[in-house]
């Protein structure tokens, strides 16, 4: 099983990106990265899923992003591309904040969940919910769940551009209090760039 891929990003398409890991490119689906990590090392997490007709390779910036989509897809009715999906629409906080109070509407703005997907992920996984550590994947504060995707976008682009996690979401909060609205990820992702640059 590949567990693990260290290499440089050759170009990306709408479900992912294409990893050139010593000569041999491998397409993997991830959470969206955005064109900033084009040419970038990138270090991704991954889960081969084995199927009769197709051999597909997931791959998430954290354990955090891999180990929720690895528990998305043991529920009924949840296959890896709507698990994929949640990641790439909330923040996993958000996510989990949305299972412990059954909140059926939060979950069904979700692309890919319909209400009885909803029910079952609130019945199979309400006892799973995790104590996160304080500022772990923490949702940007003022973000609607619709806007969260694009700040879920910058963030996993600029963990993989080298910046530590809690920096970045640290950075986020602060860029998402600047710009407010829905800016576009390119947006989010330069000014997060310009504050980090003056840390």
């Amino acid at each position: 099983m590949i567990a693990c891929l260290r290499g440089s990003v050759l170009s990306t398409f709408a479900e992912g990106l294409i990893v050139d890991v010593q000569g041999v490119g491998y397409r993997v689906l991830t959470p969206p990265l955005g064109s900033a990590v084009i040419g970038k090392e990138v270090f991704l997490h991954t889960h081969l899923c084995v199927r009769e007709d197709s051999w597909q390779l997931f791959g998430f910036a954290d354990q955090d992003q891999l180990k929720l989509f690895e528990l998305l897809i043991t529920v009924s009715g949840v296959g890896p591309k709507v698990a994929l999906g949640v990641l790439s629409a909330v923040s996993i906080s958000h996510f989990w904040q949305a299972i412990a109070g059954e909140d059926l509407a939060d979950l069904t703005r979700i692309p890919g969940i319909g209400k009885k997907t909803a029910q079952r992920l609130v019945v199979e996984l309400k006892d799973k919910v995790p104590e996160l550590p304080a500022g772990l994947n923490a949702a940007v504060p003022g973000l609607t769940l619709n806007e969260s995707g694009s700040y879920a976008e910058a963030r996993m682009a600029l963990v993989n551009l080298g910046y530590q996690p809690g920096e970045v979401q640290t950075c986020l909060r602060e860029v998402s209090r600047q710009l407010g609205g829905s800016p576009s990820v390119e947006e989010i992702i330069r000014h997060a760039l310009r504050k980090m640059a003056r840390l």
